[in-house]
Formats: structure tokens, C-alpha cells, sequence
């Protein structure tokens, strides 16, 4: 099923903030290149708009999921956060 985590690969960013396991699957940054490119629009360096843009989104994401994590740790879950595709 395309919304199950994926396997971890050898190119995965891995590292604990605030004393979660956080794991990003190389493939979570596919969706933020396909929208920051498609504003790019006449932009002089159109590299650092998208680099921008992919910075912009993970922090947006892995803020939101550590939200979630931090709601789980609360009621005494133990959580981690994976970032991949679409999940």
C-alpha cells in the first residue's frame, strides 16, 4: 500500500529532537520540490526559492507531527516521528 512506512534506506536523515526518534525518508522531499517549482516563475536563482520552499515545509510538517507526538508522550504513548511521501 503507497501509504505504509517505507523500509529504512541507507539515505534516511535520522536524528532525536527533544527526546523523540524523528526519521526522514529521502522521499518526503519529492512533494515539496514539485510545489516550490511550480512557483518559481521568472525568479532569477530558482535554486534557493526551492530550497526555501523545502526548508519552509519540513519545519512546517515536523512541527506539526511533533505536536502529535507530544499529545501521545502526554497520555504516557511512546511515539516516534517518521516523514515520508505523503504520511
Amino acid at each position: 500500500m503507497i501509504l505504509n512506512e517505507p523500509k529504512q534506506s541507507p539515505y534516511d536523515l535520522s536524528f532525536n529532537l527533544f527526546g523523540f526518534p524523528i526519521r526522514v525518508h529521502p522521499g518526503f522531499f519529492i512533494l515539496p520540490v514539485i510545489f516550490g517549482s511550480g512557483s518559481l516563475g521568472g525568479v532569477a536563482n530558482p535554486g534557493v526559492v526551492i530550497l526555501i520552499f523545502i526548508l519552509a515545509f519540513f519545519v512546517s510538517i515536523l512541527v506539526h507531527e511533533l505536536g502529535h507526538a507530544l499529545a501521545l508522550r502526554f497520555f504516557g504513548v511512546p511515539s516516534r516521528v517518521v516523514l515520508y511521501w505523503m504520511g
